[in-house]
């Protein structure tokens, strides 16, 4: 039994509730990373001693005076702040022009910033102090991307930015021939996403599969997959576990919203380099390399049939580190207690 997979599922909020309320850190940084978590809860565990439960619970938060006083206490709850799209759009704007690159950058990937000032203050200079990051390729990769697909209009003079947006750009659906052309000039260094996107040469078919476009291998065709209805969780694992071109960390993190962390839970062993990418994004990423598919089948049928009632839900989770069995037999033995 992995207790901590349980957090991250569709709950009631009496359960995440319940969860909350056992003061367990562990058990709060996996509820704050949830994709499910209500809003109501979230505000609550913001405002926890610990920080990473505090930062990833800002994300989801619904209370704006909470989000103010937050953003004023340091630089990392008012990046926590602006990956929230309830945050103030004063806070936003004002944060554009931040000290601290890697806090501008959020507030350019929040949908709610001005565009107007956006246009104005981003030039490639900024942007690749924001995006080329040291560390492993996949920080600057998720960055440029993230950076992108928040500002298209970057498109417009695609061979004046950094290497890694160019990067992005190529592997992006949004690609044309003659920009495809652009980035060559600039010094496109045959990146695999852009070689096969099939939107460089418009040789995409109208009447093209969502499994078709999974088995091409570019973010840009992933991209296509992720926005069509028909997406299967099974898609999704395919996805991920088709080895080289892996998925790019912004379609795994897309992936995580549209899916939770299910797909993730039948598949080969990740890069630690490639979840802490997503993670970025997406912090429920984090918990990713640790699930097994028998734990998590257990623990979603035990998910559909925990009792909404407060004090049933916290009884179950508070015996569960001691039980020994399946989760699904530790909330029957609990409830004829």
């Amino acid at each position: 039994m992995s207790l901590y997979i349980l957090p991250l599922l569709p709950l009631s909020e009496d359960t995440q509730s319940a969860i909350f309320s056992l003061k367990n850190k562990e058990l709060n940084r996996s509820l704050a990373s949830s994709p499910f978590l209500k809003a109501t809860v979230a505000n609550q565990l913001a405002q926890v001693k610990d920080k990473v439960t505090a930062m990833r619970a800002l994300r989801l938060a619904d209370d704006k005076e909470l989000l103010r006083v937050k953003a004023r206490e340091n630089k990392n709850f008012l990046s926590a702040v602006l990956w929230n799209t309830l945050t103030p759009q004063d806070i936003i704007d004002t944060s554009l022009t931040h000290f601290d690159e890697s806090v501008a950058l959020v507030a350019f990937l929040n949908p709610n910033a001005s565009l107007d000032m956006k246009k104005s203050i981003l030039n490639p200079t900024l942007a690749a102090k924001m995006v080329e990051v040291g560390g492993f390729v996949g920080r600057r990769v998720v960055r440029a991307y993230s950076l992108f697909n928040s500002n298209t209009w970057m498109m417009d003079n695609s061979g004046s930015w950094s290497n890694a947006i160019r990067r992005a750009i190529g592997g992006s659906h949004l690609l044309t021939p003659e920009v495809h052309k652009e980035l060559k000039k600039a010094g496109w260094a045959g990146w695999q996403s852009t070689a096969l996107n099939p939107f460089k040469d418009n040789s995409i078919s109208n009447n093209i599969t969502t499994k078709e476009l999974v088995s091409i291998g570019s973010s840009a065709s992933d991209y296509v997959a992720l926005s069509r209805s028909d997406l299967t969780v099974e898609d999704a694992s395919a996805m991920i576990s088709r080895g080289r071109p892996d998925a790019e960390p912004h379609i795994i993190a897309g992936l995580i919203d549209r899916f939770g962390i299910s797909f993730l839970s039948d598949k080969p062993y990740l890069a630690d380099t490639r979840i802490n990418s997503v993670s970025y994004l997406r912090p429920a990423a984090l918990y990713g390399n640790a699930l097994k598919s028998s734990d998590y089948l257990d623990t979603e049928k035990a998910s559909k049939i925990i009792s909404s009632d407060f004090q049933e839900a916290k009884t179950v989770i508070s015996l569960a580190n001691s039980w020994n069995g399946s989760f699904e037999e530790l909330i029957y033995a609990a409830q004829k207690i």
